[in-house]
């Protein structure tokens, strides 16, 4: 994937390497991948906000989880998963106050 993207360095390949990098368990080349793929995609690569916020929740960093999970939801109000992360982000959201 890194091959693909110094060719076409689009939001779609940073997704992808991103989840991989999640998945191998190197969350700070996988926060780096995800952000940049929003940042080249912006609201149609809104799965890397998801992907960003799972990544932060797993390292108990809940307001920057609760910000890329509404994120995700500014971005895809209508995504079959929004009930549960409209849920999942109110209680971010408690967590970070306290």
């Amino acid at each position: 994937m890194q091959k693909a993207i110094a060719i076409n360095d689009a939001a779609n390949w940073h997704l992808q390497l991103g989840a991989a990098l999640r998945l191998l368990e190197q969350p700070n080349a996988a926060e780096h991948e995800l952000l940049r793929a929003y940042e080249l995609g912006g609201q149609a690569a809104g799965a890397a906000q998801l992907l960003v916020g799972n990544l932060y929740y797993a390292q108990q960093r809940f307001s920057d989880a609760q910000k890329a999970l509404e994120q995700y939801l500014k971005d895809g109000p209508s995504a079959p998963n929004a009930p549960q992360i409209t849920r999942v982000s109110a209680d971010l959201k408690t967590r970070s106050k306290n």
